[in-house]
């Protein structure tokens, strides 16, 4: 339905109910069609959720579970504004558990040399595939604790033309390797 009336909401959806809820949406035939596509006033996509799940901002085709897409600069931010503390912060979480239930942590202690997260730093090859140049990896050191978990972040590049190698170490004893083909916790500062 079209709507035009200056300075008000095309719809508003208010529950009052203190048990009630908010709006349901489902649609779309197969994966790849739109449960909802919000648009600006040009019809552009400003954010689109598909029938798999994927959520795209800027994009009608999110290859991920989220993706942020821009012709220009793309930024996120993750603001923290509180004039009364020092230590609350914007938060960014890379959660891994080894449980299969999506969403639980409860039994799914991780284990040592668990993969935690990676950042990936990517570009396009001429065969036009998305690739990564270079990332950095969270990795778990030692067993699993009551309260506490070892950890240490190693960081790859890849030389012009040839697969990403492990570079640069910093290991959970806060020692730091950096370009032996054999990294060593042991040593304060080794650097080949």
């Amino acid at each position: 339905q079209t709507f035009s009336e200056s300075g008000a909401y095309a719809a508003s959806f208010n529950n009052t109910s203190a048990t009630g809820w908010g709006v349901f949406i489902k649609g779309g035939a197969d994966n790849a069609d739109p449960v909802l596509n919000v648009q600006d006033k040009d019809a552009a996509s400003l954010l689109y959720v598909r029938g798999d799940g994927n959520v795209g901002i800027g994009t009608t085709s999110p290859a991920s579970d989220l993706e942020v897409a821009s012709s220009g600069s793309t930024n996120l931010t993750i603001g923290c504004y509180d004039s009364d503390s020092n230590t609350t912060q914007g938060i960014l979480t890379f959660q891994r558990s080894k449980h299969n239930t999506v969403g639980t942590i409860a039994g799914g202690d991780t284990i040592d040399d668990t993969e935690l997260g990676r950042i990936h730093f990517s570009g396009v090859t001429t065969d036009d595939t998305s690739t990564s140049a270079c990332s950095i990896l969270a990795r778990q050191v030692g067993g699993t604790h009551a309260t506490l978990l070892g950890g240490e972040i190693a960081f790859y590049t890849g030389e012009n033309g040839g697969a990403q190698a492990q570079r640069m170490t910093i290991f959970d004893n806060g020692n730091v390797d950096i370009g032996t083909a054999s990294p060593n916790a042991n040593a304060i500062l080794d650097v080949t």
